[in-house]
């Protein structure tokens, strides 16, 4: 779920529709004549006494009776009706209300959503990370992945912040222990920075992705006889996906992936 980059402008008004995933989503017409026809049927449905009328078209799935609802909701600030859509299993209506609270910078009411609906959490940990307080953030997160439905979810934000913050020792920390996305993370770090040594003395401990890094590393600077020599020494060492990476290199298929 990929909650911590929410595409929310602070300065965007609330009746900016683009900015809203309820009318980025879901409001979409193949023609014209689509667009036309739906506002026929929804003509004057909007106005205040006729809810009822476009909440029945919303029931029969049409998408933009549920964009005007919601827009309705919206403007009105209406929580506790996004909150009972919700309920009934409608995550359009979750998704907005969420982006509304962190719109607000509604930390308080994030939290208080979180008991009934833990996914509030992320958006609660996205609205921290805005806000500067990655500390925070990471306990929420925390906290969310000791949920089984949300161990792999939060897990995964975690290392995510950690990668933002260039907290790059507690990932680090979480690859020894195991953490194959932390893992990765710390490599994608050492790639950005060439640091040749780092990536090879993951790959000698056994990391895989740090192998093939290293050796993308060393072919991008075309120093493709350096690449094999790495190779060469790891495989040696019995690491014996290095072989395989050797044989990528006879070939030339990883050199020319790696400039392609």
């Amino acid at each position: 779920m990929a909650v911590l980059s929410l595409h929310v402008d602070d300065q965007e008004r609330a009746d900016a529709w683009a900015g809203w995933s309820y009318y980025r989503r879901y409001y979409v017409h193949d023609s014209v004549e689509q667009a036309a026809a739906c506002e026929q049927t929804l003509a004057g449905l909007a106005e205040p006494g006729r809810e009822g009328e476009l909440r029945a078209e919303v029931a029969d799935g049409n998408l933009c009776a549920f964009v005007r609802l919601i827009g309705i909701l919206v403007d009105g600030e209406r929580f506790d009706d996004m909150r009972d859509l919700a309920r009934d299993g409608d995550g359009r209506a979750f998704a907005t209300l969420m982006e509304l609270l962190v719109r607000r910078g509604d930390q308080a009411r994030l939290r208080a959503e979180s008991v009934e609906f833990p996914a509030a959490g992320y958006w609660l940990a996205a609205l921290l990370v805005r806000q500067g307080a990655v500390d925070e953030a990471l306990d929420v997160l925390r906290d969310l992945s000791r949920l089984a439905d949300h161990e792999h979810g939060a897990r995964s934000q975690i290392v995510s912040v950690l990668r933002q913050a260039g907290r790059v020792d507690e990932l680090r920390a979480m690859a020894d222990a195991g953490d194959r996305a932390a893992g990765r993370q710390v490599n994608s770090w050492l790639v950005e920075r060439h640091d040749v040594d780092g990536l090879r003395e993951r790959a000698a401990g056994g990391d895989r992705q740090a192998l093939w890094s290293l050796a993308r590393l060393l072919a991008e600077a075309g120093d493709t006889d350096a690449a094999v020599s790495e190779l060469n020494e790891l495989a040696g060492q019995g690491h014996s996906h290095a072989r395989k990476l050797i044989e990528e290199f006879r070939l030339g298929r990883l050199a020319n992936h790696t400039t392609g």
